[in-house]
Parts: C-alpha cells; sequence; structure tokens
C-alpha cells in the first residue's frame, strides 16, 4: 500500500510540534540553515524532512536521526520507508534509521522492503533485519538469499539469516554455498559457522547433513 509522504510528514511534524516545540519558520531548508553558523534544532531537520527537495529530506532524516528526537520520529521513518513514491536514497536512510532502532513495531514495513524493485532498497531492509530480527523475516529472508537477482542483496540476506538457528534455515545457507559469487558463499558460511560452532567448510551436504539432524528450536 503506497503511503502518502506529505500527510504522513505533516502529522509527525504536527504531533512533535505539539509536544512542546517552538517552530523557527525563519530556518526551514537548508538554504536558510547555511546562513547560521549554528548547528540545526531537531525541529528544523524536522522540517527539512517535509521539503520538495529530496536531498533536503534525506539531510533532515540524517540529522534528525543523530539528535535527541530521533526516537520521537520513528513513525516517520516508517512511513518514509514504505513509502513507493519516495525517492530510493531518502528510503535508504530510513530503513538505516529503523533497524538501528530495534523497535520491532517496525519490523514489517522493512520486511516489505525485500520485495521492493529497486535492488538497493533490498540491500537496505536486510541489513535492518541483521540488527532487527524477527520471525516474520525468516521466510522472506531464505527466499531471498536464494533467489535475489542481486549478489549484494543475497549476501546481506545470508548475513541476517545468522540469528535463526532452524534446519530450514541452514538448509537455505547450505545451497547457498553454490552461488556463483564468492561474496554470498562466504556470507553463508559465516552464518551456519556462527549458528552451528562448526566449520564444515564450503561443501554444501556435509551442512545439509547436519541440517536433517538439527531439532527445530
Amino acid at each position: 500500500m503506497k503511503i502518502n509522504h506529505t500527510f504522513c510528514v505533516a502529522t509527525c511534524l504536527a504531533a512533535l510540534f505539539a509536544a512542546g516545540c517552538e517552530r523557527d519558520t525563519t530556518h526551514t531548508f537548508r538554504g536558510d540553515l547555511a546562513k547560521s553558523f549554528n548547528k540545526p534544532t531537531p525541529e528544523q531537520y524536522l522540517a527539512m524532512t517535509a521539503s520538495p527537495n529530496p536531498d533536503e529530506r534525506r539531510e533532515g532524516l540524517i540529522g534528525l536521526a543523530k539528535s535527541p528526537r530521533a526516537s520521537e520520529a520513528l513513525a516517520l521513518y516508517a512511513a518514509v520507508a514504505g513509502n513507493e513514491a519516495e525517492e530510493v536514497p531518502v528510503r535508504a536512510v530510513a530503513l538505516g534509521v529503523l533497524g538501528q532502532s530495534r523497535d520491532a513495531a517496525h519490523l514489517p514495513v522493512i520486511v516489505t522492503c525485500l520485495d521492493n524493485d529497486s535492488p538497493r532498497i533490498r540491500w537496505e531492509a536486510a541489513t535492518a533485519l541483521d540488527n532487527l530480527p524477527g520471525e516474520a523475516a525468516v521466510g522472506p529472508l531464505r527466499r531471498r538469499t536464494i533467489a535475489d537477482e542481486a549478489a549484494n542483496v543475497r549476501a546481506a540476506c545470508a548475513t541476517a539469516l545468522r540469528h535463526y538457528n532452524r534446519p530450514d534455515v541452514l538448509t537455505t545457507l547450505a545451497r547457498a554455498l553454490n552461488d556463483p559469487q564468492f561474496a554470498v558463499r562466504n556470507a553463508s558460511h559465516k552464518s551456519l559457522k556462527e549458528l552451528t560452532t562448526l566449520d564444515l567448510g564450503y561443501d554444501p551436504q556435509p551442512w545439509l547433513d547436519h541440517a536433517a539432524k538439527t531439532e527445530t528450536p
């Protein structure tokens, strides 16, 4: 479902300003901020996320993430990450922040982004899921580890699977040892070693045999 970026940003702006912040209308976007030697306030960064300029929206999201108000704006980052109409670099920032937040409430929007048309968005989603694991992510991560067209996405998904010690995940990682790209094979091997504390090499069969004997936790 597409999310109306303008509505979501306006809603978050209203909520945060209503929490006791005074909106500074004299330094709204980057052109105004450049006139001041002071570090932009969280309110100024938040206002930048509503700019018509995607570079300014991205800058606003980055600045807000480093501010004390970041945790209050996670709903905004979720809205941006799930907004199909938003520019890829802007959504990428939002996905990164959601992953670092480790807030399970936003796991669904990250998982949804694994099916995005953009390889960059899929990679960011997989990377975020390495920081924010959850059962809802297992199936999509397994599928993308084997079938994604982008090698860096397959590798990132294999890395994210290191959190799930279960036979189906071990089997997927073992199959990925046949991937034509070394980065994917290496990521899968590392995850297998971390999950099992074993090193059975890069031949899939010993791992498949081990997975067959592994009980589901």
